[in-house]
């Protein structure tokens, strides 16, 4: 895993909840994925583009999840899977609109994690 790698990472996360970053790490660890966690708008549009996969959390404002979506499949073939709250329905469904592979509750993204990181690899 190289989190701190500035190369094109296999699968790129836009998860800013540290604890929920941190799960996302310790899984992609013990199936040897390669990630990039990034923090910003741009960077999550930027490397995921180049990436085989990325996560985005719908929650994260500060990254524009639904205009990332949209640019990222846009810009390449990167597969998309965004997560929300349950109650999030419409975010959800905008998310889809946007252009997201997969669209899952959070606990589904939790409880599927290492079948979706392993799909990229």
């Amino acid at each position: 895993m190289s989190e701190a790698s500035d190369g094109a990472a296999a699968i790129v996360v836009g998860v800013p909840d540290l604890f929920f970053a941190s799960k996302i790490s310790q899984t992609a660890k013990l199936l040897g994925a390669d990630i990039k966690l990034v923090s910003q708008a741009d960077a999550l549009v930027d490397k995921g583009s180049a990436a085989k996969l990325v996560l985005i959390d719908l929650a994260a404002t500060s990254l524009d999840p639904l205009g990332a979506i949209a640019r990222i499949k846009e810009a390449g073939a990167a597969r998309v899977v965004a997560f929300a709250n349950h109650e999030n329905g419409g975010l959800m469904e905008a998310a889809r609109k946007a252009g997201g592979d997969e669209v899952l509750t959070r606990g589904a993204f939790a409880a599927d994690l290492p079948r979706i990181l392993g799909a990229a690899g």
